[in-house]
């Protein structure tokens, strides 16, 4: 079992890709599967503890900043997007 505390993403990767492989072998008792599966919710954390650090990072230089007078985008269609959408029916 990986207890390294400072991997890296595809190092990550690589030993979840692994887990993977065993878990899917056949005759794996339920133990040894239960370990693994354990191992890979850790991994998974840790994977998002460093996707969360490296957005922070980032932020940081203020590249993700919203602006704040821009109007919010709900998701609905624009009206000349709807218009256009209705004179190709």
């Amino acid at each position: 079992m990986t207890q390294e505390k400072n991997l890296t993403f595809p190092a990550i990767r690589e030993r979840l890709s692994a887990i993977a492989e065993e878990v899917g072998a056949e005759g794996i008792s339920l133990d040894d599967a239960l370990s693994l599966y354990d191992e890979a919710v850790k991994l998974a954390l840790q994977a998002c503890d460093l996707a969360e650090d490296d957005l922070l990072e980032n932020d940081e230089g203020g590249s993700a900043a919203v602006d704040e007078g821009a109007p919010a985008d709900d998701g609905s269609p624009d009206e000349e997007q709807t218009e256009t959408n209705r004179s190709d029916l």
